[in-house]
């Protein structure tokens, strides 16, 4: 069985910091207790892709922004709401959850607007999902 792990990173320290940590890890085996097995970790490609700057000019700056938006969560996905988690996907905390990362990763565009943030809640809708749950367990 062959998986694949892509890690992305917005920033060159971080991009760095990953980068030595593949280096190292690479030839190596893991042990996931979760499933009782051990991988082999092998290093495919390190490419430095997107900057910043680069990832906000992409995304911020066209011209005819599509209409409709595909996403899809390859991993499970849980969202946290009044100290508890919610299973189904939400528009407001999707959005609330992706400003946040912005904000947390911008060093210069910021989403603040309350109302452009209620008016995209409005007219943002759910047109359909596939739901599939898997067990969780919570190890410290």
């Amino acid at each position: 069985m062959i998986g694949y792990w892509q890690i992305n990173a917005l920033t060159l320290e971080m991009n760095n910091y990953l980068e030595q940590l593949a280096k190292q890890w690479n030839d190596n085996v893991i042990y996931l207790r979760q499933r009782d097995k051990k991988y082999h970790i092998q290093l495919h490609n390190i490419s430095n892709g997107y900057s910043y700057q680069d990832f906000s000019r992409c995304f911020f700056t066209i011209a005819q922004p599509q209409r409709y938006l595909h996403i899809k969560f390859i991993t499970p996905t849980s969202f946290k709401s009044n100290g508890e988690y919610q299973m189904f996907p939400n528009i407001n905390l999707i959005l609330a959850s992706l400003c946040r990362r912005w904000n947390a990763l911008s060093d210069s565009i910021v989403f603040e607007d309350e109302a452009a943030y209620k008016d995209i809640c409005k007219s943002t809708f759910i047109h359909g999902y596939h739901l599939s749950s898997r067990r969780f367990v919570w190890r410290k």
